[in-house]
């Protein structure tokens, strides 16, 4: 943990491990998630000020993924709706279509403000492409909801996706 001394020093929260930049639909970095080196409860945590003197906690961010903005993504209506940042940045540039955008919420449970994202881009069709764990954890079942409902109250349709259950999860190891 980053140790700031007091005065006229602007400071942080900051753990050890991979700092994640979350952009917006601008590409500019809004915030930043840590994937924690030795996590002891949650693998990721938000970059934050939070208990510092005149400090902050960490926001809600959707994530675009910088190749939002290669090929026919840019003009897209389709969407892909990936839990985690990192994972989103690693499948927008692995992914060989590259005719959807791309956004990412910081967690399953970190549904708001996705649906404003949506309608503000013009989404026809939102795929739903959250860990496989969805089948097995209440929590990510619950955002597999979330998501539904609001695809459903403002008429964009909804597809759940599936694929084998380490995905990209292995790739990440």
């Amino acid at each position: 943990k980053l140790q700031v001394p007091s005065g006229s020093y602007w400071g942080m929260r900051l753990y050890d491990g991979i700092l994640i930049p979350l952009r917006n639909q601008y590409r500019e970095v809004v915030g930043i998630q840590v994937k924690l080196k030795n996590p002891k409860k949650s693998k990721y945590m938000m970059v934050s000020s939070r208990g510092l003197p005149c400090g902050r906690r960490g926001r809600n961010h959707i994530h675009y993924p910088l190749a939002n903005w290669q090929g026919d993504r840019e003009s897209s209506k389709t969407f892909q709706v990936i839990e985690g940042p990192l994972k989103s940045d690693i499948y927008a540039c692995l992914a060989p279509d590259h005719s959807h955008k791309i956004l990412a919420l910081i967690g399953v449970s970190s549904t708001a403000g996705i649906i404003n994202e949506l309608q503000n881009n013009g989404c026809q069709i939102c795929y739903e492409c959250f860990d496989m764990d969805k089948l097995l954890k209440p929590s990510v079942m619950e955002g597999v909801r979330k998501l539904k409902s609001l695809c459903l109250g403002n008429r964009i349709r909804l597809i759940h996706t599936f694929w084998d259950p380490d995905g990209i999860n292995s790739f990440l190891k």
